[in-house]
């Protein structure tokens, strides 16, 4: 059963088949990465006082949590609309494997470019793996 009209659970689809709230949420997502790497880079290059301990500060790992955690979110979000509305798992598996074909390179450039294992945000744990290994 399709929501119509009229139902109380239904969800705002603009023309084109676009989900509004979700792709409000996701520019939430965008703008505040925007503004939490701006604020890092600010104080990276000294544009910043006092310093702020971006690692360490639990305002600032909170940020960075919430914002990672918005993005899986709306990821997840996306998978469950197109699985429900028919998504077909040749689909689902090309675009998985565009994803895994770029993560390597990017993943490369990064560990070879960042200039100490800590001067980037990094999620999962990344910089204090790089930190231990890299003594």
């Amino acid at each position: 059963m399709s929501p119509g009209a009229g139902d109380a659970g239904a969800v705002a689809v603009a023309p084109g088949g676009r989900f509004d709230r979700l792709d409000a949420l996701r520019g939430v997502a965008i703008v505040w990465m925007a503004l939490f790497h701006l604020c890092f880079d600010l104080n990276h290059f000294g544009f910043w006082t006092p310093k702020q301990a971006f690692t360490a500060d639990p305002f600032w790992t909170t940020q960075r949590t919430a914002i990672v955690s918005l993005f899986l979110f709306c990821a997840g979000m996306g998978q469950a609309i197109a699985l429900e509305q028919g998504q077909s798992w040749a689909r689902f598996w090309r675009r998985w494997a565009q994803i895994a074909a770029c993560a390597p390179p990017t993943t490369s450039y990064v560990m070879r470019s960042a200039p100490a294992p800590t001067s980037i945000p990094c999620i999962g744990g990344c910089c204090s793996w790089r930190s231990r290994n890299s003594a």
